[in-house]
């Protein structure tokens, strides 16, 4: 398992990492929705640690809901923080993500050529 050093190193030669955090989401807990700041300023990855498939990031585009499990296999995921967003865990275990804001997209960039 990689230090957290060594993940922000592959974040920070695209971009300036200027946020990280361990998120803790409760048990059957849930975050209500919310809009976060401009994204196209700061472009948010989630790195889920422990979770399940009851764990859910949730977010609407142009009124489509769109529900999605993290899973915990080593993928990074983005989030678009910029539209409204929350997350739900209606399991019995907690929920730990490690959330990294960068500054720029130059590795949302890098990961076009892969999608």
């Amino acid at each position: 398992i990689p230090e957290i050093s060594e993940i922000l190193d592959l974040f920070s030669s695209h971009d300036k990492v200027t946020r990280v955090r361990l998120a803790w989401l409760q048990n059957h807990f849930s975050i209500k929705p919310h809009v976060d700041y401009d994204p196209s300023y700061i472009v948010r990855y989630h790195i889920p640690l422990i979770t399940n498939e009851q764990c859910k990031m949730n977010t609407t585009v142009k009124g489509e809901l769109y529900s999605t499990v993290f899973k915990d296999d080593g993928q990074v995921y983005f989030l678009n923080a910029g539209h409204v967003h929350w997350a739900s865990n209606d399991s019995d275990q907690d929920r730990l993500h490690l959330i990294i804001d960068v500054h720029g997209q130059e590795l949302l960039k890098t990961l076009e050529e892969y999608v």
